[in-house]
């Protein structure tokens, strides 16, 4: 039926000769749109060509597709000339819209190379690490906040439980409440980390210009304030996030204990070396001392 509707009617055949595509394979010889488009692709020189033939071909189905309907609901006639020629023009302006499309990106601003470590902020400020943990099939998550300055040291630290739609929505919530606690520090500059590599193109306009409606108000909200205050964003990798991500396991489970933000040097060392591995695995088990710090 579809094979009909789009290759093997009488009059669309004069649409896929104005393509210049029915020179490679026939239509006529193949008993499927899949098994047409696969020989199509399989004559080309390059992956290069064969996208530029797909592209080509689906822009002409859906043309043949429009003209049909136009037919059928609006009785207009059918015109394969006009057909071949709004489909290469919807064509050329896709392809010249996406070739803009890569040169802006080329040249944004793209967030740089993640660190693998956490790196200490500059002398006299400080840094805020963001993380979120939702469990599986849960609506709500848990975004933890973990401030600490230019020695490492604990500074302050929170968490919060809201809910949510997506880990990007959660991700997010969490760098909005870090920079509610950047205004109560009383510090400029303040850098805040998230190891979500969407959520700072977001933060920064790169890559990703327009957010999601859904997480729309929050990303302007971020924007807003950054370009007043003495913010940055910067993208981590989750083994430089690690201290944020577990307190965030832990606060979803209730299993953070409510002085945590007072054992400072400490406990920062003990998740920031080596044991952390070993800790995280016990905690998983329930095998860690309620007093271990």
């Amino acid at each position: 039926m579809v094979e009909h509707m789009l290759t093997q009617c009488a009059w669309t055949r004069p649409v896929w000769i104005g393509s210049n595509l029915i020179s490679k394979v026939s239509p006529e010889k193949c008993p499927s749109m899949l098994i047409w488009s696969s020989g199509i692709t399989d004559k080309c020189s390059s992956l290069k060509e064969a996208s530029e033939v797909i592209s080509k071909l689906a822009f002409q189905a859906w043309h043949i597709w429009k003209e049909r309907n136009d037919f059928v609901f609006d009785h207009l006639e059918v015109n394969p000339l006009s057909t071949v020629v709004r489909a290469s023009k919807a064509q050329t302006e896709f392809e010249l819209l996406s070739a803009i499309q890569r040169e802006v990106l080329e040249h944004s601003d793209a967030p740089p190379s993640a660190s693998l470590a956490w790196r200490k902020p500059i002398p006299g400020s400080l840094k805020i690490n963001c993380d979120v943990a939702i469990p599986l099939g849960s609506e709500k998550g848990t975004a933890a906040m973990v401030v600490r300055n230019e020695v490492g040291e604990l500074v302050d630290g929170s968490t919060a439980t809201f809910p949510v739609s997506s880990v990007l929505q959660g991700e997010l919530e969490a760098i909005t409440r870090a920079r509610y606690m950047v205004e109560g520090l009383k510090v400029s500059p303040v850098m805040i980390e998230s190891d979500n590599r969407r959520v700072i193109e977001l933060c920064l306009k790169t890559r990703a210009p327009m957010a999601p409606w859904e997480v729309f108000e929050i990303v302007m909200d971020i924007r807003k304030l950054m370009k007043q205050k003495n913010l940055k964003v910067e993208w981590v990798k989750r083994s430089g996030n690690k201290i944020a991500h577990q307190v965030a396991a832990w606060a979803s489970k209730g299993q953070l204990q409510p002085d945590w933000k007072n054992l400072k040097v400490e406990w920062v060392k003990r998740l920031g070396n080596k044991i952390a591995h070993q800790v995280t695995a016990w905690a998983s088990k329930g095998q860690l001392q309620p007093d271990w710090p």
